[in-house]
């Protein structure tokens, strides 16, 4: 239980070192204000948007529902059996091989 507290108290410290960071007079103006002009820059937007388009697509990449309509590729994924016959025959040399 004490060290509960002990984390507690010293996330506690750290948010109000934070808070006090933030409102510094540097030159007239806080630090909040130096870092929101910052972050406002066009380059930091930019990279912050690839950022945003990187993470969702690769999310919606994992999370996609296959396509119900699967177009003219559909075709490729019937073997004939001829086909298939030498595939296995193919698969079955690579095994023996290894």
């Amino acid at each position: 239980m004490f060290w509960l507290m002990k984390k507690i108290f010293g996330i506690g410290v750290l948010i109000a070192l934070i808070f006090l960071a933030l409102h510094f007079q540097v030159g007239g103006r806080t630090v909040k204000d130096y870092l929101l002009d910052f972050f406002r820059t066009p380059i930091v937007q930019e990279a912050i948007r690839q950022g945003k388009e990187a993470v969702t697509g690769y999310l919606q990449k994992d999370v996609a529902d296959p396509p119900s309509d699967a177009g003219p590729n559909m075709e490729m994924d019937k073997v004939s059996d001829e086909d298939r016959k030498e595939l296995e025959k193919v698969l079955e040399k690579e095994v023996r091989g290894k």
